[in-house]
Formats: structure tokens, sequence, C-alpha cells
């Protein structure tokens, strides 16, 4: 089982970052190296859809879309 909490910080350190703190090919391997459960892939999901957003209101939505995208690359077990 992975640490969630953990996941949900470098993911949400990654939105923050728009997406270049690492690259989205890096956070997507990442990711796909921990080996993630559907049902954590979808805790992961709804964290990432509810997100209030970072420093930058305006691109906050643009953020989490093109991150739920990334995650649907992310193979789950």
């Amino acid at each position: 089982m992975a640490n969630m909490e953990q996941i949900w910080a470098y993911t949400r350190t990654y939105m923050e970052s728009g997406r270049t703190n690492p690259e989205p090919t890096s956070f997507v391997a990442d990711l796909n190296s921990v080996g993630l459960t559907v049902s954590e892939m979808d805790w992961l999901k709804q964290k990432v859809a509810s997100w209030p957003g970072g420093s930058q209101p305006g691109t906050n939505q643009i953020i989490i879309n093109a991150t739920l995208d990334d995650l649907r690359h992310v193979q789950t077990h």
C-alpha cells in the first residue's frame, strides 16, 4: 500500500509548479513506479479535483484538468 499522503504532497507540489516540477512524463513515470491500486488512484483523482489551487487562481482549473489527464496515463494494479 502506497503512502497516499506522501503521494498527495508530491502531486500537490507538481500542480503548484504549474506541472513543471517534475515534467509531466517524469510525474507519470514516478507514479507508475509506485504501483497504485485502483482505489488509491480514485482517492488521488478526488484530491486533485478538489484542489483549492495555488498562487495563480486563473490557471487552477487548467492545471487540475491537465493533471487529471496525466493521471489517466498512470497504470493501476
